[in-house]
């Protein structure tokens, strides 16, 4: 496989993942800490568990996983990303990343259908409601005689608006929807953030089957499957300091500097 298709599969993995989380979050408490379980596999292969803890608290988020975190400031769209191993970190625009850039020049267009089922279940003691959903989103590399890679999937989505919601956290969840739309440049933009629009309340479990269609796979398809489950939750006042890079940490690549994280 190119190094361009794995880059292309790994940022649709993080579209799917982040994507689900800034999209579905209409609705959450002053601050919320959730531990979740992301389970991934392709062609049946499946990939080991992946646990993270994701934590919002007024303009901020914070996800935590493999020994690394992220801090995005929804107000500034900047992310920070923290390796704890090295002990430095990264700052970079949503709109300015590599990911963005390569998607940008790819020319995505995606058609998604959203509906609310009747269907309701109690998940951590929250009473939640199923959204079923399908996509089609067609890319085209940018190189001379490229073919189209085609994405045809469908989601699964159960959400809870028993969690308690703030105006502040709102327009947090509101401005993560457009940051991580807005990275893919859609034409049909508006269409798709009115069809995410319907699903109300936070996702405590998210299913999302695709098959991505693409003359450079050795295979010519492969059927990615990706589940996420909220395991547990806490509506408790969390520390402003979580949301903080550590004093001793030092910018990547460069000498040490201090950065405001606010």
């Amino acid at each position: 496989m190119s190094g361009y298709m794995w880059r292309f599969r790994s940022t649709v993995r993080g579209f799917v993942v982040f994507g689900v989380l800034g999209v579905c979050s209409a609705f959450a408490a002053a601050d919320l800490k959730v531990i979740t379980e992301m389970k991934m596999s392709m062609n049946g292969d499946f990939r080991p568990v992946q646990t993270s803890t994701v934590y919002f608290k007024d303009n901020w988020v914070r996800i935590d996983s493999n020994h690394s975190t992220t801090l995005i400031d929804s107000t500034t769209q900047k992310t920070i990303t923290i390796n704890h191993t090295t002990k430095t970190y990264t700052v970079a625009k949503a709109n300015d990343n590599e990911a963005s850039q390569m998607l940008a020049s790819m020319q995505p267009k995606l058609d998604i259908t959203v509906s609310a089922t009747d269907e309701h279940k109690a998940i951590l003691g929250l009473q939640a409601t199923k959204y079923t959903g399908d996509l089609t989103m067609q890319m085209t590399p940018p190189m001379a005689g490229a073919k189209p890679i085609t994405i045809k999937g469908n989601i699964e989505c159960w959400t809870t608006t028993d969690i308690q919601m703030s105006g502040a956290t709102m327009a947090t969840m509101s401005s993560q929807q457009n940051m991580w739309m807005d990275l893919f440049k859609f034409d049909s933009m508006d269409k798709v953030k009115s069809e995410m629009a319907k699903m109300k309340g936070y996702p405590l479990h998210t299913k999302m089957t695709m098959n991505v269609d693409s003359p450079e796979m050795p295979a010519g398809s492969v059927t990615v499957e990706i589940e996420y489950n909220a395991t547990w939750l806490s509506q408790a006042n969390l520390n402003l300091a979580l949301f903080r890079i550590p004093a001793d940490y030092k910018a990547a690549g460069g000498d040490w500097k201090p950065v405001k994280a606010g």
